[in-house]
């Protein structure tokens, strides 16, 4: 899909000075088209946000890491070796609309005891993700990846309903900037690495019982709010073409630990509790592969595991209430897709793709009433227009199909109030997207 970039001589000088010269102007870039970044409703597993390409989008995210183009650079920072001369950027815009049901009772030592509910707690997710890469040499490529890894925004359409002690609203953003450079070691094989600065941002809003015995609970609504200014990690890759119309990638995203410090909301105080919370990001792996079938056909798939028992129990401290743990003991997740590009003339180009996710929740009780996450099912399909030498637009669409699942949850404190009910999720996404050379 990539021309070959022209060779030239390369030499340490050369690349120090290109490199002090145009990194302040690629980082600037990535910045402005990153710049409505924002929380979504994580629809990987976890809270994780896979969104991060149009195009990728399009074939169900088949080829990730196997540089399909600069949004690959995200799973494997060795895929900005395909950038052309000069500098190119691809920005993708993409909305995802949920459709989560939650339907329960509130139970007291085991028994029931009020009616069973139904609540939606799903809102319009909104993300950007932006790439942009600067060739400094023939063998040297810069670049940047400004992403919003992992989110979360949900919010019950009724505050009272039956789990609003486990409760009733969520936020989580995050803004990830990823500088990194890949270097081609022979001809064919590329090796990529770069950092991970990352800032995250927690909030949660629950019922909470001050006193008295079902169903005659004397309560009040609680809030915690939480950030981190600066985690740390890396990534890093190697993309490899052994022979021609063959590209194998593989990426490593590394774990990051964020010192969550914020207040603790609780209206029958007259101050606001400090609290503070450590967070770990999960680990991810993937491996992925692009094989042209003819000229104008390629074939993509992926696998990709994702470390997420490091998401044990998280404990809040809560002032004089004690300690809070938010208790999920997840398992490792899993992802596999597979997907199709065909080139319908120089202008156009259709692709469709299809993949399965082994969620990290397996059981009720790991299940949160905020992230009731499940196994999946992605049908995607996209389009490109080339609209000029310099110019590609994009558009992907996806459905998720979810696994109904069970929820058995507790309070962050503990007590004998727990809600014992099941979920039913589906999603549509649509994201825009244009790639551009300068």
């Amino acid at each position: 899909m990539n021309a070959s970039p022209a060779r030239k001589t390369w030499a340490v000088g050369d690349f120090m000075t290109g490199f002090i010269a145009k990194s302040r102007r690629l980082i600037g870039a990535g910045v402005l088209l990153a710049s409505c970044s924002a929380a979504t409703i994580a629809h990987a597993g976890g809270f994780a946000v896979r969104e991060q390409s149009t195009t990728l989008l399009g074939v169900a995210f088949a080829g990730a890491a196997a540089g399909v183009d600069l949004s690959s650079a995200y799973w494997n920072p060795a895929a900005f070796s395909i950038a052309r001369p000069g500098l190119s950027t691809q920005s993708s815009y993409t909305a995802i609309f949920a459709d989560t049901e939650l339907t329960g009772v509130p139970t007291a030592g085991g028994v029931p005891f009020a009616a069973p509910d139904s609540t939606n707690n799903d809102k319009i997710g909104v993300l950007s993700a932006s790439n942009a890469a600067y060739r400094i040499s023939d063998k040297v490529v810069f670049g940047v990846n400004i992403n919003a890894p992992f989110g979360l925004a949900t919010e019950a359409d009724n505050e009272a309903y039956n789990g609003r002690f486990q409760g009733y609203a969520a936020s989580m953003m995050t803004i990830n900037v990823n500088p990194s450079a890949s270097y081609e070691v022979m001809p064919g094989l590329s090796v990529g690495a770069g950092l991970q600065i990352e800032y995250m941002q927690l909030k949660l809003w629950q019922a909470a019982a001050l006193g008295g015995a079902p169903p005659a609970l004397v309560e009040t609504n609680t809030s915690i709010k939480a950030e981190d200014d600066a985690a740390i990690g890396f990534t890093l890759g190697a993309l490899w073409k052994p022979v021609a119309g063959t590209s194998v990638g593989v990426g490593f995203r590394s774990s990051m630990v964020h010192e969550l410090e914020g207040k603790f909301n609780l209206p029958v105080l007259p101050s606001r509790i400090p609290t503070k919370a450590k967070l770990e990001t999960p680990e991810i792996l993937t491996v992925s592969l692009m094989q042209n079938l003819a000229p104008n056909m390629r074939v993509m798939g992926t696998f990709e595991w994702t470390n997420w028992s490091r998401v044990d129990v998280v404990t809040v401290p809560l002032g004089i209430l004690g300690n809070g743990e938010l208790d999920a003991n997840w398992e490792d997740g899993y992802f596999v897709s597979g997907g199709l590009e065909y080139d319908v003339n120089n202008q156009f180009t259709l692709r469709g793709g299809v993949a399965w996710e082994k969620s990290p929740i397996r059981e009720a009780s790991q299940r949160l009433i905020v992230l009731p996450d499940t196994d999946r099912v992605w049908l995607s399909a996209g389009v490109s227009y080339r609209y000029s030498e310099s110019t590609t637009l994009d558009l992907g669409y996806s459905h998720i199909f979810f696994e109904d699942g069970d929820v058995s949850r507790g309070t962050l404190r503990p007590s004998p109030l727990r809600y014992e009910g099941s979920v039913e999720n589906s999603a549509d996404i649509i994201s825009l997207g244009m790639r551009t050379r300068w």
